[in-house]
C-alpha cells in the first residue's frame, strides 16, 4: 500500500504543478493587471507543491526507520512538522499580504472610480449652466424683441389715433 499511495500523492503533486502553469500563464498573459486573488492562488500552489515534494523526498523507509528507532522516527517528524510549519507561516504571511495588496487595489479603484464618476458629474454641471446660461441669453433677447415689437405697435396705434382724429377735425371743419 505504501506505492499506491505514494502515486497517489505523485498524482496529486502534478495535478497541482498543472494548475501552477496554468496560473503562471495567465499572469504572464495579463501582467501588471494580474488580480491578487490569482497571486495568491499561485503563492498557495507553490506552497502546496513545497510542502508535498518535501514529504515525498523526506519519506524515510522502513529499514531505516527501524535503524533510527523509535527517538529518530520523532527526531524526524519533529523536523518535519517544524518545516511544514514554517511553511504554513510564511504562506500564511503572503496571504495576508495579498489581501493587503487586493484591499489597496480595491481603495484605489474605488477613489479612481469616484474621481472619474465627480468628473462626470462637474462636466454634466458645466454644461447645464452653459445650456441655461444660452437659455437665458435667448430667453432675454426673446423678451427684447418682444417689448420691441409691442412698442412699435403702440407707437404705429398712436400714429394712427392721431391721424384718424385728424381726418375727423378736418371733416368736422369741412362741413361733414
Amino acid at each position: 500500500m505504501g506505492i499506491q499511495d505514494d502515486l497517489v500523492r505523485l498524482e496529486i503533486r502534478n495535478e497541482r504543478l498543472h494548475r501552477l502553469r496554468l496560473l503562471e500563464k495567465r499572469q504572464a498573459r495579463q501582467g501588471g493587471d494580474t488580480p491578487p486573488e490569482i497571486i495568491i492562488e499561485i503563492e498557495s500552489t507553490r506552497a502546496e507543491l513545497g510542502m508535498s515534494d518535501l514529504l515525498l523526498a523526506e519519506k524515510v523507509s522502513t529499514e531505516f526507520a527501524d535503524t533510527i528507532g523509535s527517538g529518530g522516527q520523532f527526531l524526524v517528524l519533529t523536523r518535519l512538522i517544524g518545516q511544514l510549519a514554517q511553511q504554513g507561516i510564511e504562506q500564511g504571511t503572503r496571504h495576508t499580504e495579498g489581501i493587503e495588496t487586493l484591499r489597496l487595489q480595491i481603495e484605489a479603484r474605488i477613489e479612481t472610480q469616484g474621481y472619474a464618476t465627480q468628473s462626470r458629474i462637474d462636466r454634466v454641471e458645466d454644461y447645464q449652466a452653459a445650456t441655461n446660461a444660452i437659455q437665458d441669453t435667448a430667453r432675454a433677447k426673446g423678451q427684447k424683441r418682444s417689448r420691441l415689437a409691442l412698442f412699435a405697435i403702440a407707437v404705429t396705434l398712436i400714429i394712427l389715433a392721431i391721424g384718424v382724429l385728424f381726418i375727423v377735425v378736418a371733416l368736422r371743419r369741412h362741413g361733414f
